[in-house]
Protein backbone atom coordinates (compact mmCIF):
# COMPACT_ATOMS: atom_id res chain seq x y z
CA UNK A 1 0.00 0.00 0.00
CA UNK A 2 1.23 3.53 -1.09
CA UNK A 3 0.41 5.60 2.30
CA UNK A 4 1.68 8.64 1.19
CA UNK A 5 -0.59 8.79 -2.40
CA UNK A 6 -3.92 8.08 0.88
CA UNK A 7 -6.44 10.88 1.60
CA UNK A 8 -5.52 11.63 5.33
CA UNK A 9 -9.41 10.56 5.92
CA UNK A 10 -8.70 7.53 4.49
CA UNK A 11 -5.48 7.12 7.06
CA UNK A 12 -7.35 8.30 9.79
CA UNK A 13 -10.17 5.79 9.51
CA UNK A 14 -8.13 2.73 8.90
CA UNK A 15 -5.98 3.53 11.59
CA UNK A 16 -9.17 3.80 13.84
CA UNK A 17 -9.92 0.65 12.76
CA UNK A 18 -6.96 -1.15 13.78
CA UNK A 19 -7.43 -0.09 17.31
CA UNK A 20 -10.78 -0.88 16.91
CA UNK A 21 -10.24 -4.60 15.71
CA UNK A 22 -7.37 -4.68 18.61
CA UNK A 23 -10.01 -3.80 21.39
CA UNK A 24 -12.43 -5.91 19.92
CA UNK A 25 -10.23 -8.75 20.25
CA UNK A 26 -8.79 -8.01 23.38
CA UNK A 27 -12.40 -7.95 24.95
CA UNK A 28 -12.67 -11.49 23.52
CA UNK A 29 -11.85 -15.10 25.02
CA UNK A 30 -8.47 -16.03 23.30
CA UNK A 31 -10.04 -18.90 21.46
CA UNK A 32 -12.74 -16.76 19.91
CA UNK A 33 -10.02 -13.75 18.26
CA UNK A 34 -11.87 -12.82 15.31
CA UNK A 35 -8.80 -10.51 13.92
CA UNK A 36 -5.50 -11.79 15.55
CA UNK A 37 -4.21 -8.42 15.98
CA UNK A 38 -2.04 -9.23 18.38
CA UNK A 39 -0.74 -12.43 16.88
CA UNK A 40 -0.03 -10.96 13.78
CA UNK A 41 2.75 -8.72 13.40
CA UNK A 42 1.52 -6.93 10.30
CA UNK A 43 -1.00 -5.44 12.11
CA UNK A 44 0.93 -3.63 14.07
CA UNK A 45 3.54 -2.72 11.50
CA UNK A 46 0.71 -1.39 9.20
CA UNK A 47 -0.72 1.01 12.10
CA UNK A 48 3.12 2.30 12.88
CA UNK A 49 3.15 3.34 9.37
CA UNK A 50 -0.55 5.53 8.97
CA UNK A 51 1.26 6.85 12.50
CA UNK A 52 4.06 7.90 11.34
CA UNK A 53 2.21 8.94 7.75
CA UNK A 54 -0.17 11.09 10.12
CA UNK A 55 2.77 12.56 11.81
CA UNK A 56 4.68 13.68 8.97
CA UNK A 57 0.86 15.31 7.79
CA UNK A 58 0.87 17.34 11.27
CA UNK A 59 -2.91 15.16 11.75
CA UNK A 60 -3.62 14.88 15.72
CA UNK A 61 -4.28 11.29 16.52
CA UNK A 62 -4.07 8.97 19.12
CA UNK A 63 -1.60 6.32 19.20
CA UNK A 64 -2.90 2.30 19.39
CA UNK A 65 -2.21 1.55 22.97
CA UNK A 66 -0.44 -2.01 22.78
Amino acid sequence: MNIPLLPTTSIVGLHGRIGWCLAHDDARPVHAKEYGVREYADWRRQADEFQAELHRRGVPFSPIAW
